[in-house]
């Protein structure tokens, strides 16, 4: 889609429509921002779960 930023998709735009939000919401922020860790860091994390 060649999209730079999640205001510029047309899906994400709708979904702040859809909830009466703007981009600049705190709530919506939290909903919609990915985390990234590295693998390492997961794979210790999915051990203290289930180890």
């Amino acid at each position: 889609m060649g999209l730079a930023s999640s205001h510029q998709n047309p899906t994400v735009m709708q979904i702040y429509k859809d909830l009466g939000a703007k981009p600049t919401d705190h709530t919506m922020h939290k909903l919609l921002h990915t985390h990234y860790y590295p693998r390492t860091m997961l794979a210790s994390m999915t051990e203290a779960h289930h180890g």
